[in-house]
């Protein structure tokens, strides 16, 4: 990856330096595992180290970074940590769908039929990233309609670390059509203002997500060895 085409040049230069290296952790640029090396990062990005370590820091108390053998490295992901993850996510969401169907503006539920179709579009065109972007701004939308800034920030973190757990377990895997008919029930039940039928749809999503991905992770497990990877 060059991360020299995003060099930092505009204060406050940790909060850039997050940006860009969330942006490559979250994409797949910098995969689980990945090795972190402060010098090289600070060259590529242009900037001194002490913004960059704050940058650092940042990025693992959002647990996407973590302490391997006296360094940073990007975090592996364990299936088991998914699983209590989506166990959060999923009580979370739900109440989040179950307000947004009381709460959401007709301008809101525009938005979201944007987002789907823009998803849609991404897919035809063979980006992922922006697929996965766009899909997690659909969910992010439907918790801000539900009027409960908490709601957001918590699920925040566990976006960040789900969608690092997509990005390298199912790659080109990625059941599109499937995530795109569930967000259309969603969206189809919010529309009607039926909180229960919302908030069944929204958990039907998520368990199916959480059985997909596991079937993946599970499959890749058992055809290879576990990579650690390295960032020389």
């Amino acid at each position: 990856m060059n991360l020299s085409a995003s060099p930092i040049k505009s204060p406050p230069l940790y909060r850039k330096a997050h940006e860009v290296l969330r942006r490559a952790i979250i994409q797949g640029e910098l995969k689980p595992g990945d090795r972190i090396t402060e010098v090289q990062l600070a060259e590529e990005l242009q900037i001194s180290r002490t913004p960059l370590r704050e940058a650092l820091r940042q990025l693992q108390a959002e647990g996407l970074l973590r302490r391997s053998g006296g360094g940073l490295v990007v975090s592996p992901v364990d299936l088991s940590e998914v699983h209590l993850m989506y166990e959060c996510r999923i009580a979370l969401e739900r109440l989040a769908a179950r307000k947004a169907a009381e709460l959401a503006s007709p301008d809101v539920l525009d938005d979201l039929d944007r987002l789907l179709e823009e998803a849609r579009r991404a897919a035809g065109t063979g980006d992922r990233a922006k697929v996965t972007s766009v899909n997690v701004d659909f969910h992010r939308t439907i918790a801000a309609a539900g009027g409960n800034p908490w709601t957001v920030r918590l699920l925040e973190q566990i976006w960040d670390r789900i969608t690092l757990f997509r990005v390298s377990v199912l790659r080109a895997s990625e059941d599109y059509d499937r995530v795109f008919r569930e967000h259309a029930a969603i969206l189809r039940e919010l529309r009607r203002r039926d909180p229960d039928a919302a908030e069944r749809a929204m958990a039907a999503h998520l368990l199916s997500d959480l059985r997909h991905g596991a079937l993946k992770a599970e499959e890749s497990h058992s055809a290879r060895p576990k990579a650690t990877g390295s960032r020389p």
